[in-house]
């Protein structure tokens, strides 16, 4: 946007804010222009699916305006991720999954158990949630 000075010493030109996502050394980024936080929360995370060799991004939250960020599966990590707004830099790895974590820590009668009757829950690899 061009505005020009009111005491006539030229003009000058506004820039948008840059929102941004980067995942190891690439930078996915939009313009807020008249976008609101749910449109820039599409646009980063569509611009990730359709290009990022090691990660996902879905859109979610209250108001649509959050990415979550997880690695694609057989992406063991670590992949660092930041971005402009809303999380703190974060390096992503695959999570131990919860039939491996039960398995260390029972005994030997304990194991039989769990296997019978399936682990209680499962790790979801780890991910990173910003929003805008």
């Amino acid at each position: 946007m061009a505005v020009s000075s009111s005491d006539g010493s030229g003009g000058a030109t506004l820039s948008n804010y840059q929102h941004w996502v980067k995942i190891a050394s690439v930078t996915y980024s939009c313009y807020e222009g008249s976008l609101n936080s749910a449109q820039i929360a599409a646009n980063v995370a569509a611009q990730i699916n359709a290009t990022d060799p090691n990660c996902t991004a879905t859109v979610g939250g209250q108001y649509n305006n959050e990415i979550l960020i997880t690695l694609k599966a057989g992406v063991a990590g670590p992949i660092a991720v930041s971005s402009s707004d809303g999380s703190a830099a974060a390096s992503l790895t695959q999570g131990t999954s919860a039939a491996t974590i039960l398995n260390n820590i029972a005994g030997p009668n304990q194991r039989n158990e769990w296997v019978l009757n399936g682990p209680p829950c499962s790790a979801p690899p780890w991910s990173l949630r910003t929003s805008w």
